[in-house]
């Protein structure tokens, strides 16, 4: 009997078909554009929170049969044009466009603005008001726009004049084109150091901040994932996949990977030990890109909530600021009277995120390492504690994310007890 295929895609896009949530962006994107103003729209989110995903999504949904007549979409990862120009920028949007159109007259428009030496945006509009005169609005969806807005002060000059022909395009009557920018940062933000005269060029969209997705979301995720395969995950699996992966959809593709892989092999889980250290190997450069995400005030608050050192004196109303941004970024939830962060996991990153390849031979930094190592066995020692006190409050049948939890801090600690002994012999060797 054949296996099923594996339906998580942890390190692509998801394809339209399992696609979930994001439905208050995706009305708002489409509202904006469906307006007399044909009005634009900017995404913006941490790495892996789906901005691809959406753009993809946004494009599929504006070539459907009732938009199409309206709409002409066409996606544009800004990372594939090398040494960003204008001139390199409108040329790839021409031959993406001219794969796409059946129309003569328009094919021919594009072909002969590529023979030009060089493209601005003034030139663009003869194509944007041929599109307009078939009744469509050209929606150019441009991913990772950070390529496109170059600050150094060699290309400052040339960023900020390309913007503002953007801007003017999208102005400009007739309508016949608008834009839907996805980028990491807020477009606010990611133009800071642009002087514009009047205006500043994100006044020009309707912005938008992909969160992590919500406990409704996430229920989706796993039915849409699953649905066709033949396998169903238990509610104690779907737990454990929320425990380590909270609402990030990166974690959540490459939890729900792993997890069906092992159902395949030996059916339903019992034990999530060999699971949770893969899951650490292959999030650990997300868990990083979070941390370096974060503001200094937010690695504070993260390390002493992961500490559970809760009484410092940084972790007071000093820091409520930075409590809001981790909630809003999904980095820290609210389930009992102290705020947890989001993954168990990512808590034991955080800990000993510091922790570099040592000289085995140094006796300095041999010390250094055991200190280190010690600290950190303490650290877990307290946190132990801690959960089998709520366990034994719990009585005989405490919440399974709090057994996975103590149990993973019992493996780890064993494994703690086994590195110190063996620095602990290297130094006496």
């Amino acid at each position: 009997m054949a296996h099923p295929s594996n339906p998580f895609t942890p390190y692509s896009p998801v394809s339209p078909t399992y696609f979930v949530g994001r439905e208050q962006e995706l009305q708002g994107i489409l509202d904006h554009l469906a307006s007399a103003a044909r009005g634009s729209s900017a995404i913006s989110g941490e790495r892996h929170i789906g901005r691809t995903s959406l753009l993809h999504y946004l494009t599929g949904r504006l070539s459907e049969v009732t938009l199409q007549e309206q709409f002409l979409p066409l996606y544009v990862d800004c990372q594939s044009v090398p040494r960003f120009t204008p001139t390199r920028f409108w040329q790839r949007v021409l031959r993406l466009l001219g794969n796409k159109i059946t129309d003569d007259s328009l094919g021919q428009a594009t072909a002969k603005l590529l023979e030009c030496e060089e493209i601005s945006c003034t030139d663009f509009e003869i194509v944007s008001d041929r599109i307009y005169e078939d009744g469509q609005t050209l929606v150019l969806l441009l991913d990772e726009f950070e390529w496109v807005v170059r600050t150094d002060p060699g290309s400052v000059e040339m960023t900020h004049d390309f913007l503002s022909g953007l801007r003017a395009l999208i102005n400009r009557v007739p309508k016949g084109l608008a834009l839907v920018i996805g980028a990491a940062q807020p477009l606010d933000r990611l133009c800071e150091g642009i002087e514009f005269r009047g205006s500043p060029f994100s006044n020009s969209f309707l912005l938008f901040r992909l969160r992590p997705f919500t406990e409704a979301e996430v229920e989706q995720f796993f039915t849409k994932m699953l649905k066709g395969t033949g396998l169903e995950f238990t509610e104690d699996e779907r737990n454990y996949v929320k425990q380590i992966a909270g609402g990030q959809p990166l974690l959540l593709q490459t939890a729900g990977s792993l997890l069906f892989e092992s159902r395949v092999r030996v059916g339903p889980i019992e034990n999530y030990w060999a699971i949770s250290k893969r899951f650490e190997e292959q999030a650990s450069h997300h868990f990083k890109s979070l941390w370096e995400a974060s503001t200094e005030g937010e690695k504070t608050l993260l390390l002493a909530i992961a500490t559970r050192d809760l009484d410092h004196e940084l972790t007071q109303a000093r820091l409520t600021r930075e409590l809001r941004s981790l909630t809003e970024r999904g980095l820290v939830t609210h389930r009992g009277r102290h705020p947890e962060v989001f993954s168990f996991l990512f808590a034991q990153w955080i800990i000993e995120q510091g922790e570099r390849p040592i000289n085995m031979t140094d006796p300095e930094t041999l010390e250094t390492k055991l200190t280190e190592l010690k600290e950190d066995h303490a650290i877990y020692e307290r946190n132990l504690e801690h959960l089998k006190f709520k366990e034994a409050q719990h009585g005989p049948s405490p919440p399974l994310d709090l057994v996975n939890e103590i149990d993973y801090l019992v493996n780890r600690i064993v494994e703690l007890d086994e590195q110190i002994l063996n620095v602990e012999k290297t130094l006496r060797d």
